[in-house]
């Protein structure tokens, strides 16, 4: 199987990572940024092989998240909740990175769908982060879309907020 040659070969994803670093410039679009994000960390957990050079990759992403971000780039729910989860996955801690997406999250919540809602929690948990006004707003729209979570998503949000340590009594409730 393609897990099992690069758990054999972790080479193999050599040219993935040069193409990432000589491109890292030019990856400024939320989109491609929680793209790319995604896929290492899913090539990652799968083949449980550290992608090559994967610190000098994950910087060059956590730059280019700060600086669009900073260039007061619009992410959108999607590309917020996938950098997050991918984060969060590969155990990448970004103050900077997480403080960010917060900003990014509570704005733009009300686009954020139940599948969003729970990644985007799963992963400020895992990662230690508890701030109470995220967790509200984010449980405020859970809320409007209890009726959408499927059973796996219901169990990591409930995990989530139990991690975190914040207790939102109307969502456990509705759940």
């Amino acid at each position: 199987s393609e897990r099992q040659k690069i758990r054999n070969n972790p080479g193999l994803l050599k040219p993935l990572v040069e193409s990432t670093l000589d491109s890292s410039t030019k990856l400024n679009h939320p989109r491609y940024l929680a793209m790319i994000i995604h896929a290492i960390a899913n090539i990652s957990s799968r083949t449980r092989v550290s992608i090559i050079d994967s610190r000098k990759v994950w910087e060059a992403l956590k730059s280019n998240i700060v600086k669009e971000a900073e260039a007061d780039t619009f992410f959108g729910a999607r590309n917020s909740a996938t950098i997050l989860w991918a984060f969060a996955k590969m155990n990448q801690r970004s103050d900077k990175v997480f403080s960010i997406m917060k900003n990014q999250v509570v704005s733009n919540i009300g686009e954020f769908n139940s599948q969003a809602i729970t990644n985007t929690v799963w992963a400020y948990a895992k990662m230690g982060y508890s701030d109470p006004k995220l967790f509200n707003v984010i449980s405020g729209e859970a809320m409007k879309k209890l009726d959408t979570f499927n059973n796996q998503g219901i169990a990591n949000t409930l995990w989530a907020y139990a991690k975190a340590g914040h207790s939102s009594p109307q969502l456990f409730d509705a759940f």
